[in-house]
């Protein structure tokens, strides 16, 4: 049996993080999930193939590997979120965008069931090393508008 190995991934680069709150979860039928999307570098790759983690493709046709922790453990209790630290070590709370630099603390967990078998990759930990504003897609249909705090009190 394969032993349960932690790793931090250095200076890596990440989408879709979701780790200050939980987002749905792939199976919809399961606890929402922190995640975080990792393009990881050609070192770091190798470590992990080498460790039977498989990468997945992105609709660009790059390279990444998904971390996760569910928001429920089996009985149904909270799970803690991951630690989110910044360049100082200090809580790190503002939402990261995509293209943020981080390192990542992983711990990979080998399953086997049903004849399949996998190493899920755990999230532990992130330390924000570049930070990317997170902005929504919707704000980048929209120009300020001149006078707009006015406008607020005549509603």
């Amino acid at each position: 049996k394969k032993q349960n190995v932690e790793l931090v991934l250095r200076n890596t680069s990440v989408k879709y993080a979701k780790v200050l709150r939980p987002g749905k979860a792939y199976d919809e039928s399961k606890a929402p999930e922190y995640s975080v999307n990792m393009y990881v570098t050609e070192a770091d790759r190798e470590v992990l193939m080498a460790h039977g983690v498989n990468p997945k493709e992105d609709k660009d046709g790059n390279e990444y590997f998904l971390a996760k922790r569910s928001s429920r453990n089996s009985k149904g209790d909270e799970v803690k979120p991951p630690t989110v630290v910044g360049p100082n070590k200090a809580p790190f709370t503002d939402d990261i965008g995509n293209g943020s630099v981080c390192n990542v603390v992983v711990t990979l967990f080998p399953w086997e069931r049903q004849k399949r078998r996998g190493v899920l990759l755990y999230l532990n930990a992130m330390q924000v090393v570049t930070h990317v504003a997170y902005r929504a897609a919707a704000e980048d249909h929209f120009d300020a508008i001149e006078g707009s705090d006015d406008m607020v009190d005549k509603f």
